[in-house]
């Protein structure tokens, strides 16, 4: 929670921000440990070092599978025009906003607003609360550059089975989901992304990043990566969920990220990668594992570091004995400048001794340092060139590391038979346990997991269920809501629903679900049929934080008439749900939006005739309020795409409900002025003061329906 205004922050945080700021950019063993890998050229060097001192630019893209994005580019270029206009002619030299020049429609772009530089102008302060309010609404997301290339090459398809294994904060999964969703041709893809964290407080910035794009197709669950449980997708056969694409961006000692995290100078020693590569590992082969054949893999991380890179790709292609490839991915981003994965780099002990290879390192050091943190003997066998390395200095970015992987067969250790755990000779396993509990601590509990999984690995068995890797218990129970599927078509608010809205037959009743048992529900969510199976099957070993979108919510008009349906739908769930709506759906012009957004409950004499005559033959309730630029007269008005607002016909009034961020966000869609954007802002700020739930989110909304009629 930020500090309010006129309050001084606490000492921690003072004494915090003063460490950050006397902190020095440069450390003499990086820069010594990275001239000796010899990754940049000798005429670059200064330039590399160079731009690692500087700011990093900001990075947003738009979201792209939304019907809007191409009007929504073309109101953030109308705006910092406009903004640019206002700047004094030295200013007006510096270029703020211009486009990733490799990320695909020109939906990837870099601009370069510092505080000083917003303070300068007003018409700035505006396009940097603009953006805000466009990040808010899920229209654009703001992410680091570097961090948008894993998923442009997964290229992600609707039918996918996306799995993120290290998801948090969340970016690059909603990078994921916005591709599932670009290329489908319904309004729910047959695929799905499971974002993964381990983290538990963290993966409600899952929740937060997924919630922005309103999505039926993405379920957030904790877990730790390496130990990823292998989900039951059909009970009948025993089959498991196995993934067309995974993103596995490990954690890392993140020295490409030094331009916008200073304290990783201070911090940053060899030793650091030395102690990561394990989990790293352990994650990579765990993802490949649950890869399908055919399918391919991004292994990632924001580290530049050789040992952390191509030294596990390496491992991981020696092991695979030729079951998985690095694919090459030169035609994927012609436009992105990056240099050649290496097949030699050289390892360096934490007091800065080099080694050639294993045999050089002394016996007292082979505990932190391992041979596979050293080339392979054949690394043309591996084509470890085809891995990628973003550089700061190429693009003005952070560094990144990215190999794409692709799994060509079953792997060797997958072929073993799969047994269940309590076949494994249980002497071996009770001495093995005792070794722990006598003191083996971690490390043996690591070699007693190795075993099991050994002995029970998960591999071509289908008529029964693999084994899952066994899972920590956490330190603190935790239970979520439960999801309850409604268990018959025939459940009296499902059929309310189908003939109050007239939904058309194809609309998925069984994917409807609430998070209570209690016979009152006040939501109802959606999910895709994929993810109702494996909510269905996995209920007991799986850990699911969130999960669908809402769709409906309950609410409790005093108009008597309305009372034949009890739920409206949501502004959350209006594009999943409004093609199979065929009835209570009222087509209105860009001045009916105008009426609808700058006023509570306009009157019916306010709308369009159009409206009017279509309200007046509606009785009172939800309503699907629809916005086709080719109704409108004049066919060059703005915005030329669809829209759709979730309304409440009451008796004589009509309402939009929509929170104050989507608000704003379709007036700027709409071309309001900055005199119809203030008014409405300062009208919420009004509400904020009374303590009305007005204008908030679509949760806050729902406390106000009983004031939804006059």
């Amino acid at each position: 929670m930020g500090r309010r205004r006129g309050q001084r922050p606490q000492k921690d945080q003072r004494n915090a921000e003063r460490w950050y700021k006397d902190i020095k950019r440069e450390n003499e063993m990086f820069a010594r440990y990275y001239k000796l890998q010899k990754m940049i050229p000798d005429e670059e060097w200064d330039q590399f070092m160079g731009s690692l001192i500087e700011p990093l630019p900001a990075t947003f893209r738009i979201t792209s599978y939304r019907s809007q994005k191409d009007e929504i580019l073309k109101m953030i270029l109308a705006q910092i025009n406009k903004a640019a206009d206002s700047l004094s002619p030295e200013d007006k030299k510096e270029t703020i906003l211009s486009p990733l020049p490799w990320y695909p429609d020109k939906l990837g772009w870099k601009i370069d607003l510092s505080r000083q530089f917003i303070r300068r102008s007003e018409e700035l302060k505006k396009f940097h609360q603009f953006l805000i309010f466009e990040t808010e609404c899920g229209m654009i997301s703001r992410q680091e550059a570097v961090s948008m290339i894993p998923p442009i090459l997964l290229d992600v398809k609707s039918h996918h089975k996306v799995l993120d294994m290290c998801a948090a904060p969340g970016s690059k999964t909603a990078q994921l989901i916005e591709m599932l969703h670009d290329r489908a041709e319904a309004r729910i893809p047959e695929g799905f992304v499971v974002a993964n964290d381990v983290d538990y407080k963290r993966c409600y910035m899952l929740v937060h990043q997924s919630k922005r794009l309103l999505s039926p197709s993405c379920i957030i669950v904790n877990h730790d990566a390496s130990r990823f449980p292998n989900i039951l997708m059909d009970k009948e056969t025993g089959a498991t969920v196995a993934y067309d694409r995974i993103l596995c961006d490990v954690p890392c000692t993140g020295d490409g990220t030094l331009r916008k995290n200073i304290d990783v100078w201070k911090k940053w020693n060899t030793a650091n990668a030395h102690n990561i590569t394990k989990i790293q590992y352990r994650i990579l082969k765990r993802g490949i594992e649950l890869l399908a054949v055919g399918g391919r893999l991004v292994y990632s991380t924001c580290s530049m570091n050789p040992v952390e890179d191509e030294a596990i790709v390496a491992k991981l292609l020696r092991m695979a004995e030729g079951a998985v490839e690095l694919v090459d991915v030169a035609s994927f981003l012609p436009n992105l400048k990056y240099s050649a994965g290496l097949s030699h780099w050289q390892v360096m002990s934490r007091e800065g001794e080099v080694f050639e290879s294993l045999e050089s390192v002394p016996k007292n050091l082979r505990k932190q340092i391992d041979q596979n943190m050293f080339p392979p003997e054949n690394p043309d066998e591996f084509h470890l060139e085809r891995c990628i390395r973003v550089l700061p200095h190429h693009q003005d970015t952070g560094g990144f590391f990215v190999a794409l992987l692709e799994k060509k067969a079953v792997c060797p250790w997958q072929k073993k038979k799969v047994v269940e755990v309590t076949e494994v000779d249980e002497d071996e396993m009770d001495e093995k346990k005792n070794d722990v509990q006598g003191g083996g601590g971690a490390q043996a509990q690591e070699h007693l997991d190795d075993d099991i999984l050994e002995a029970a690995s998960p591999g071509d068995a289908r008529n029964k269920r693999d084994y899952s890797p066994p899972r920590k218990r956490p330190k603190f129970a935790r239970t979520e809501d439960p999801y309850v599927f409604f268990e018959s078509e025939r459940h009296p608010i499902l059929a309310d629903l189908k003939n109050f809205y007239h939904l058309l037959d194809s609309f998925p009743m069984e994917s409807l679900f609430t998070r209570s048992h209690l016979e009152k529900k006040r939501h109802i969510y959606m999910v895709n049929t994929n993810l109702k199976k494996i909510v269905e099957n996995n209920a007991d070993t799986i850990r699911i934080v969130n999960m669908g979108v809402r769709v409906f919510t309950r609410c409790t008009p005093k108009d008597r008439a309305a009372e034949e349906m009890q739920f409206r739908v949501t502004q959350d769930g209006i594009d999943t749900v409004r093609s199979y709506v065929a009835a209570r759906v009222v087509d209105i012009t860009r001045d009916d939006i105008f009426t609808l957004l700058m006023n509570d409950s306009p009157v019916f004499g306010m709308m369009s005739e159009m409206a009017r005559g279509q309200i007046a033959s509606i009785e009172p309730g939800s309503v699907v309020l629809q916005y086709d630029p080719d109704r409108e007269e004049n066919r060059s008005s703005t915005p030329r795409c669809m829209l759709y607002l979730c309304g409440w016909r009451a008796t004589v009034s009509v309402r939009a409900f929509i929170a104050r961020n989507e608000t704003l966000h379709i007036l700027h869609l709409c071309g309001a002025t900055d005199e119809q954007i203030a008014t409405r802002e300062e009208y919420y700020k009004s509400l904020k003061q009374s303590g009305s739930k007005k204008g908030g989110s679509d949760d806050e909304n729902d406390d106000a329906d009983a004031k939804l009629t006059e």
